[in-house]
């Protein structure tokens, strides 16, 4: 298993961690249409080899060894598919489906100033020309409304061998209205390769997102502030695809969390 950079991020972030024990209740390795399990605190980690490695440990860490980790929901439609295999979460949806997802999902810290998520995603698209997907969302609580802030890989027509990337902004308030916004991360995303992927959330005004993709970042502002992350969440997978789907094999490992 490849190495990771959140030793580094860990180490910064994690200063003013505070680390819980928890049960390692692990699920069955394959999981079907809407299976999964319910959200649990945060704190443990699975016990595989890259998560028993890291010499500063992150808040949660799964690698997949031993299936998925219970505190993970998962959630699937339109024939998606969340299972593991060979030690790595595997994640696909069927090309031309209507609306069709597949992700796992995951509760953060009651309230977090610091957000990054962390791991080693191969995306394969099964149809010559690919839509956008979400493959990483935040969901976060704003002052009685929702942020979501998610990283999206759709088609790059310069580069047909990678994928553009653009982190998203919705945002609904408490009065019905919402805001949609966002911007190209200038860093492309190879198909069908094995790349480390992060992404940060800081709450605060400005809120700053960070995104790395193979240790190139990028970092900018959102156009609406987010104070603070009560009771955040994490998704990872095929979150909201475009559709019809293009049809999509995630290879998703090695997934280290670090809230606080």
């Amino acid at each position: 298993m490849r190495q990771s950079a959140t030793r580094k991020a860990a180490t910064f972030l994690g200063g003013c961690l505070l680390l819980f024990a928890c049960s390692l209740d692990y699920l069955s390795r394959d999981f079907a249409q809407n299976g999964g399990g319910g959200d649990i605190p945060d704190g443990g980690g699975a016990e595989g080899n890259y998560c028993q490695s890291l010499e500063a440990e992150p808040t949660f860490c799964d690698d997949f060894d031993k299936g998925i980790h219970s505190s993970w929901r998962t959630a699937a439609q339109g024939g998606g598919l969340v299972k593991v295999d060979d030690g790595a979460l595997q994640i696909s949806v069927p090309a031309n489906a209507a609306d069709a997802f597949a992700y796992i999902e995951k509760s953060l810290s009651p309230t977090s100033e610091n957000m990054l998520v962390e791991f080693h995603l191969t995306a394969q698209s099964l149809a010559g020309q690919t839509k956008a997907y979400q493959t990483v969302r935040f969901e976060i609580p704003n002052g009685g409304g929702t942020s979501q802030v998610s990283l999206t890989f759709g088609d790059d027509p310069n580069t047909p061998d990678h994928l553009e990337v653009r982190v998203k902004e919705h945002h609904r308030f408490t009065d019905g209205g919402s805001k949609d916004n966002g911007y190209g991360v200038p860093i492309p995303f190879p198909i069908g390769h094995a790349v480390d992927v992060s992404m940060q959330v800081t709450p605060g005004t400005p809120t700053r997102v960070l995104v790395s993709i193979d240790q190139t970042a990028d970092e900018r502002s959102l156009s609406v502030a987010i104070p603070n992350a009560p009771n955040a969440k994490v998704a990872l997978g095929v979150v909201q695809p475009e559709s019809p789907s293009t049809g999509w094999n995630l290879a998703i490992d090695n997934v280290t969390i670090v809230a606080h």
